[in-house]
Order: C-alpha cells, then structure tokens, then sequence
C-alpha cells in the first residue's frame, strides 16, 4: 500500500545567495505596485511579495499551502500598428513548485500571420536553483521596459 509519508522528503533549503537574489526580486516586485491601478492585480503583486517573504522567513519553500494556486505578475511591452506589431513579457510565475522567470516574445505581421516563442530563462524549484546570470537578465530586461511609457504591469492570483 502507498504510504505518501514514505515519499515525502524535507524541502530543499535555499542558500545565501538565493536568499540575496529573492530579495532584489522582491525589491522589483515592490516598485511595481505603482503601476498596477486595479484590484485584482494588486492582490497579485501583493500576494507575490509575500509568498517571496515566506520563502525566505522559512528558508526554503515551506511544506504547507505555499503558495494557494498560480501567482503571476508580468511586465510587457506591446508597439506596431495592424499591419505589424509585437511584443515582450517578462514574467514571474509562482505556484508549489518553485518560482519561474519567464520571457515570451510574440509578433503579428498581416502578410505572415502571428508567431511567438517562450522561454523559461531560470527557476528555483526544489530540484533546481536559480542561475544568477539568468535572474540579473531578466531583471535588466524587465526595468528596460518599464522605461516605456505603454508598457504594462500585470499582476494575478489564481486560486484553485
């Protein structure tokens, strides 16, 4: 018979510098919340901000209801007319598993058609850490955008 007790296993614990790097994500985090001006987006970013809080009070990602459903908060970035036009996102998902910095970038031409490619550019997750490199990227990028005046933040929380 399955004993889940027997397959269970301790979460793996974050180390300083993952702890350094949750924290300049949720300084980013944080600036957003400028340009979030509706409220189920600010339940988002807030409820983001404080799942990253968790995880580094608990020093690693706690076993219990971390975090309820999918939490995602995005930065993106769309220009062009209907002839053309095109789009980056940079976002941040987080659910139980971990957290994911994603980067999606889509494009419409009227003689093409639509195309779009993602990438998952790192994730912390209790088999994989963070690439330092890649989480500098994205947050590089995603304040590079910000420096537009159409670009927008998106926050949600989806509970299940």
């Amino acid at each position: 018979m399955y004993n889940k007790e027997e397959y269970t296993s301790d979460p793996r614990r974050i180390d300083v510098d993952e702890a350094r790097t949750l924290e300049e994500l949720n300084d980013f985090l944080i600036t957003l919340r400028t340009r979030i001006n509706y409220g189920e987006g600010l339940m988002g970013l807030g409820a983001a901000i404080v799942a990253i809080d968790e995880l580094l009070e608990e020093g690693g990602v706690p076993e219990d209801n971390w975090p309820i459903g999918l939490i995602s908060v995005s930065v993106g970035l769309d220009q062009g007319n209907r002839d053309f036009n095109e789009g980056q996102h940079y976002s941040i998902e987080i659910t139980s598993e971990g957290i994911c910095l994603d980067y999606l970038y889509r494009c419409y031409t009227s003689e093409y058609g639509s195309d779009h490619s993602s990438e998952t550019m790192t994730e912390l997750s209790p088999t994989t850490h963070f690439d330092d490199f890649a989480v500098n990227q994205w947050l590089r990028k995603a304040k590079e955008l910000l420096n537009f005046d159409s670009a927008r933040v998106n926050a949600s929380l989806d509970i299940w």
